[in-house]
């Protein structure tokens, strides 16, 4: 499953009146594309977010027809996969000025938009002022398959790479513009459109949605930027803009997930300015976007300037599976890793996140966050290699067999398996931990593997956790402390005190202690109980955090030498000589053992 690689592009303005400079930043942008293929990178599709023309005059679409054949010949997309939206550029302001002022002055709500957009008479003698955009859309674009909204402004196209299916939600956002300050605020998507193409894309079920429009959310009436702009990053994982003429990128987390929004500069707005467009590369087995910020150097005549941005990304399930069959298909693909297979498929489908993390004496298991933490060495690749099996199997489970996906794309299991039976040579605890750890994943098959509502959920605190956004966690996990799962209610609650022992509130810290304590009572980790120590010992409870050292070392005496490094911690605060003979004990007991 290879990298799926696209181009953004924005704000061209073509016109005869700057032809000549246009020409010259054009040409030397196409040459840049041509270099990059020449160099090896591969581009599927292009998005194009509007002001194509400078006034939307019929002339001025000549001209783009003639950019749009060169730019597909130079990056090596068909017209077919060359995607683009209106902006306030490509509309004719000499058109319908009574019908666009009389709307302007009418729409100021969701009530009155629905019912102008529901009038087709009206509706489209608005959209008279776009349509050279829309004629040229129309002959340029012929053989693109695009479903249209219900009111006409919108459309969704659906396009495969290899194995991902993409739908591409194109959004009208300039059908009430005007263009300069005048349209700051003042702008409309309107619900129906939005809540049309959302809905035509969830009909093809995609791996990958990615909406784009011209303009960015901001200048959107208040009454319609706010549920729309909800819609759009619940229902897509990228959204793409343009119109400020700066390139950024932001990525915004919501309960429904991930979306990275993409604001194109502008790809000519002067010989003599900064220029850009800018290439994403989506790598969906390791869940994360590469996005490449291209600038022209005005002094040289190139596009020379570049940086880049890593996005981590989420991967949902398009057809689940449970935590037994995921386990089967992979004692029938490596034999040699049956004896934790159900552990291992509970990695790869998020019912369980804690991996080995080896050290030099012993192994402890964290997070995967925690793993990335540690120096790169053959084991945290082999780590990472495996749990990117797990995206290919939530992207293409339904379409293939999970046979047929391990065949194609399992060799890191049977890598991570070789990998962990040398670190069981070393380390004697480690392989009984593991042992723990598959019968408690073996308890999942009996009640069903974790949802993938609940996979949804874990996927994206730990996303957070990730990206040290503390203050997002702490408020989705709260909200999501009551799954009904009980491996995954845990793990939430274990995320949730984790925020809350961030904080510099005393009584945040107390929360932390009180959930850590349930934890640690119940089905808790190692990590729980070492947590719940430390939590003690900075409030100064060194009596309960004694008892808890003492308790976690019967426990799980695996992890013997760590919980003894937290003792010896309290010794040091306290000067207490007994306790720290009693830890000496315990680690001659095991000495001896």
């Amino acid at each position: 499953m290879r990298t799926i690689c696209w181009l953004h592009i924005s704000d061209f303005h073509l016109n005869e009146k700057q032809s000549k400079p246009q020409q010259a930043v054009l040409t030397a942008m196409l040459d840049d594309i041509k270099r990059r293929c020449g160099d090896g990178s591969t581009f599927d599709f292009i998005l194009a977010t509007g002001d194509l023309a400078f006034s939307g005059k019929e002339v001025e679409y000549n001209r783009v027809n003639t950019f749009f054949n060169d730019l597909s010949v130079a990056a090596g997309v068909p017209r077919d996969k060359i995607f683009c939206v209106p902006g306030n550029h490509d509309v004719d302001r000499e058109r319908q000025k009574s019908c666009f002022t009389g709307a302007r002055y009418m729409l100021q709500n969701q009530t009155a938009v629905y019912s102008f957009i529901a009038d087709a008479e009206e509706r489209e003698t608005l959209l008279m002022r776009q349509k050279n955009f829309r004629q040229f859309q129309e002959n340029f674009f012929s053989g693109q398959q695009r479903e249209q909204t219900d009111d006409g402004l919108g459309y969704v196209s659906v396009i495969e790479v290899e194995d991902i299916r993409i739908a591409i939600i194109g959004l009208n956002s300039a059908w009430l513009a005007e263009g300069g300050r005048a349209d700051e605020g003042q702008l409309l998507l309107g619900e129906q459109q939005v809540a049309s193409a959302i809905e035509i894309s969830k009909k093809a079920t995609p791996h990958i949605a990615i909406g784009m429009a011209h303009h960015p959310f901001h200048l959107l009436r208040d009454f319609d930027q706010g549920p729309n702009r909800r819609r759009i990053e619940e229902a897509c994982h990228f959204f793409h803009c343009g119109h400020l003429h700066e390139s950024n990128a932001s990525s915004v987390v919501s309960h429904a997930g991930r979306c990275l929004t993409l604001t194109a500069g502008a790809s000519f707005e002067s010989r003599e300015t900064h220029n850009a467009y800018t290439a994403v590369r989506f790598d969906p087995l390791r869940a994360r976007t590469e996005v490449t910020f291209v600038q022209y150097d005005p002094r040289q005549g190139v596009f020379s300037n570049e940086s880049n941005r890593l996005y981590p990304h989420e991967i949902n399930a398009v057809v689940s599976c449970t935590v037994g069959e995921l386990a089967g298909a992979i004692e029938r693909y490596c034999p040699s890793v049956a004896n934790i297979s159900h552990y291992l498929a509970a990695l790869l489908l998020g019912g369980m996140s804690e991996v080995p993390i080896p050290g030099d004496q012993a192994c402890a298991f964290g997070s995967v966050a925690l793993l990335q933490k540690q120096p790169e060495d053959e084991f945290t690749v082999a780590t990472e290699n495996l749990l990117a099996v797990g995206n290919a199997i939530k992207l293409l489970h339904g379409r293939k067999s999970l046979d047929e996906i391990l065949v194609a794309n399992g060799g890191p299991i049977a890598t991570y398996g070789e990998q962990l039976d040398a670190a069981c040579k070393i380390n004697n605890d480690l392989q009984a931990e593991l042992a723990a750890r598959e019968t408690n994943a073996r308890k999942l098959v009996d009640r069903g593997a974790v949802s993938g509502t609940f996979q949804h959920t874990l996927m994206l605190l730990d996303e957070l956790r990730a990206a040290d956004e503390w203050d997002t966690l702490r408020e989705q996990a709260e909200r999501s402390c009551d799954l009904a799962d009980p491996t995954a209610a845990a793990k939430v609650k274990r995320l949730w005190a984790l925020s809350l022992a961030r904080s510099t509130e005393r009584a945040d810290h107390r929360r932390a202690i009180n959930l850590y304590r349930e934890l640690a009572t119940s089905q808790g980790e190692a990590e729980d109980w070492a947590n719940l120590t430390m939590l003690l010992v900075n409030e100064g409870d060194y009596a309960q955090a004694k008892a808890t050292v003492l308790e976690a070392i019967e426990a799980f005496p695996q992890n013997i030498d760590g919980f003894v490094q937290i003792g010896m911690k309290i010794v040091a605060e306290t000067g207490d000589v007994p306790f720290r003979e009693l830890l000496s004990a315990y680690r001659a007991r095991k000495g001896t053992a």
